[in-house]
């Protein structure tokens, strides 16, 4: 395929030898195929029976012009598959025209077709019969049979909107179109082909589409003049490169007046000189820096017209520098120490780090460590510099301190997402208001939060996450049903995995076909809460463009009539309703990160920690859990039951780093020799669990695979306790151990296994 830059030169070129507001040009789209066939073929929308409504979405790159025109005709030609073909008065055929608000990506195009719309286009272009007459071909690709005129359409390829054509097929009445034949198409990877399609097969007037290629389009042909005006564009060769550095500038203006473009200035280093006045001139930089470069171009008609380029050149790239930053634990507990790395590009020498963002430098090394005293947000910034350049970046809200406190212990539903055992993914929650293991949709649903979970020390790489899976995606059945009367709250962390590269692709956090929890839809790229009493109700923040992971509560609070949304910690939005009126009974099982199974989440997020608590979370809950996952000790494994005991491994505290917490059995058999195994592997390939036949009773399994193993005996009551010290060592935090008992008798018994996500003190 040409690439923009071709295309634009051979647009140029066309263009030279006539005035520009009478030339008739044509092009294919996607590019570059005016006379190959295309690799695929489509049999919607003339090939069929069914009344339909079609999205075709080309990206702008796709056109030859870098300039605004005018759309006056579109063809298509039939697949070479086709050898003949009948005549045809195809009816009742409606084509618009629009740029579109959302890319054609799959993953960022809306469901409904008219959300894509930009603001005031949709336009009608033809309506009516399109006559194809009788024809033979052999020739590859074949001749364009299908000819659409209509009311010209106005399109900026430079501004950069993908370009849409809405067919839509009505029929006659009770009876069909004839049939037509089979169009050339063209398809590819994603991303690559320059177009893709959408399509309601059923209905010309339906309001979403169902039906998507993923990367095939139809090749249509467009015919088109350039509009009205003039347009300054250029180019320069090259654009970076070492001090003194010679740049070479071709002007690619385009005037539609008679006379062309008469008249260029240029001002190359963004001084606000004028340095030439050549049309295609050549200026040397001295020194090191960016450069904007400004081009004035007139014309007998239009007069002066202006087109800037912010930072076009650069003279030694490798001394110009892009301030960035990281911190370690950057929320916390008053007082909180905060360990800053600068993460800056182009070798600073010298560096100001303003921690509360209030113009005083509060550091001027490379790596401080900051102090905050006392509680809320805090905007940190940094300048470095060096002889060459200087760059500031200040990050909003990048310290949060907080009064101190726990995360909400769950009493409904809690997913930490540590799991190793296939499909079951275990809840955590106090309550058996849901079963003790949720169903994943395949094994592959794990995935590693990753360096930058914010306060997190990482778990286990590859798992810790409900990881994005861009092909299909994952979600988990809970394998329960949704029932809420009251107050409640949920909790969780989300990231916009950094592949998915959509405008605003809709995904579904939680839902069971009625209430749901969704991001983008008509509501763009913010997080909504539907089908209850509630109503609609969106945060303002979008969460889809940094693809950092954010903190989400959702808070019902039933006595006030309130519902809120908090982001980071802060709230971000709150509507009201009737107090003391919330109340909701799922008819369908609760699924996490789709929405009855549909739409999955992690077609385009990571989701981490999810609780859903019965009560309203306070101020000081909120800040609590977005300040870090503190993690409790989590069933992965049940226990079984022998001879009527069943015995039940807990934990006197939340495994912590610099602190001890007792293991604790209760329920097993009385005065029983017992083992508390503990290690870091309940996996050890997929062996685990497993049976120890004439150790266990058949229906209990080995569950870790043991480093230590510390006899016990059991007391009258069945019960047994274990004190473990986890000592104060970074390396520690993030870390999961693993323990589980086992009772040795006549018929040997196991109780569950626990998960310790050791964290940070």
């Amino acid at each position: 395929m040409q690439s923009p830059a071709l295309r634009s030169l051979l647009a140029l070129l066309a263009l030279a030898h006539a005035p520009l507001g009478a030339q008739q040009l044509t092009q294919t789209l996607p590019a570059g195929l005016e006379n190959q066939e295309g690799n695929a073929a489509t049999s919607y929308p003339f090939e069929t029976s069914d009344t339909q409504r079609w999205h075709w979405v080309y990206a702008a790159e796709e056109f030859a012009a870098p300039y605004p025109i005018v759309i006056e005709q579109i063809e298509l030609r039939p697949d070479d598959s086709e050898s003949s073909w009948p005549l045809v008065g195809y009816r009742n055929l409606e084509v618009r025209m629009g740029t579109a608000a959302y890319g054609y990506e799959s993953a960022g195009y809306q469901q409904s077709f008219d959300a894509n719309w930009t603001s005031g286009t949709g336009t009608p272009f033809f309506s009516g019969i399109v006559l194809v007459n009788a024809g033979s071909s052999s020739a590859s690709p074949g001749p364009w049979t299908i000819r659409i005129s209509g009311t010209p359409f106005s399109y900026d390829p430079a501004a950069g909107q993908d370009f849409i054509i809405d067919l839509r097929t009505y029929g006659l009445g009770p009876f069909s179109n004839p049939l037509l034949h089979s169009i050339d198409a063209q398809s590819g990877s994603p991303g690559t082909n320059g177009g893709n399609r959408y399509g309601n097969r059923f209905s010309p007037g339906g309001a979403i589409w169902e039906f998507s290629n993923d990367e095939l389009v139809p090749i249509v042909r467009i015919t088109y003049r350039p509009a009205d005006g003039l347009y300054p564009r250029f180019e320069a060769t090259p654009r970076s490169g070492s001090s003194p550095l010679a740049v070479s500038f071709i002007d690619r203006s385009v005037s539609t007046a008679a006379g062309g473009v008469t008249s260029w200035a240029w001002d190359c280093d963004g001084d606000g000189i004028v340095d030439s006045n050549l049309r295609h001139p050549t200026f040397s930089y001295a020194s090191c820096g960016r450069y904007s470069v400004s081009l004035t171009v007139t014309d007998g008609a239009h007069g002066s017209v202006t087109k800037t380029e912010t930072s076009y050149i650069q003279v030694d790239p490798e001394n110009l520098l892009e301030a960035d930053f990281e911190a370690h634990s950057p929320r916390g507990a008053v007082p909180l120490s905060v360990v800053f790395y600068d993460r800056s590009v182009g070798n600073p020498t010298a560096w100001e780090w303003d921690f509360d963002n209030n113009g005083v430098v509060d550091s001027t090394l490379p790596e401080p460590t900051g102090t905050f005293p006392r509680t809320g947000p805090f905007n940190v910034r940094l300048t470095v510099r060096n002889a060459c350049s200087s760059s500031s970046l200040t990050k909003w809200h990048f310290v949060t301190v907080h009064a101190g406190g726990e995360n909400l212990e769950a009493d409904l539903l809690q997913y930490q997402f540590n799991d190793v055992r296939g499909t079951e993914v275990a809840n955590g929650a106090s309550t058996a208001a849901f079963p003790a293991a949720g169903l994943a949709s395949g094994s592959g649903w794990m995935g590693d939060p990753g360096p930058r979970r914010r306060v997190f020390a990482a778990n286990t790489p590859p798992l810790g996450s409900l990881g994005a899976h861009p092909v299909g995606g994952h979600w988990i059945d809970t394998r329960g049903r949704l029932s809420l009367s009251g107050s409640w709250s949920a909790s969780f962390w989300l990231r916009r995995r950094p592949e998915s590269t959509g405008t605003n692709p809709l995904a579904y956090v939680l839902g069971d076909g009625r209430m749901r929890v969704l991001l983008g839809g008509v509501a763009g790229a913010s997080i909504g809460f539907r089908g209850t009493l509630v109503g609609d109700f969106y945060a303002q923040t979008s969460l889809a463009a940094d693809h950092a992971w954010h903190h989400v509560v959702l808070v019902v609070d039933d006595a006030a009539g309130r519902a809120s949304w908090y982001i980071d910690g802060e709230l971000d939005a709150t509507v009201g309703f009737l107090a003391t009126t919330f109340a909701y009974a799922g008819s369908a099982n609760l699924s996490l990160g789709a929405n009855a199974g549909a739409t999955p989440l992690t077609a385009h997020y990571d989701l981490d920690d999810f609780r859903l608590i019965s009560r309203a979370a306070t101020l000081e809950d909120v800040a609590a859990c977005s300040w870090g996952e503190r993690a409790s000790a989590t069933t992965i494994d049940p226990a079984c039951t022998v001879g009527g005991a069943t015995a039940i491994l807990s934990t006197s505290a939340r495994p912590r780093t610099a602190s001890t917490t007792s293991l604790l059995l209760s329920g097993a058999a009385p005065l029983a020799p017992a083992a508390f195994m503990i290690g870091l592997d309940p996996s050890l390939g997929g062996l685990l669990p497993m049976p120890l036949p004439g150790v266990l009773d058949p229906a209990c399994t080995l569950g870790v695979l043991p480093a230590v193993s510390l006899p016990v005996a059991t007391d009258q009551l069945g019960g047994a306790a274990q004190l473990v010290a986890i000592p104060d060592e970074p390396l520690a935090w993030g870390v999961h151990v693993y323990a589980q008992v086992l009772v040795i008798g006549a018929v040997g018994s196991s109780s569950n296994v626990l998960d310790l996500n050791l964290q940070k003190h």
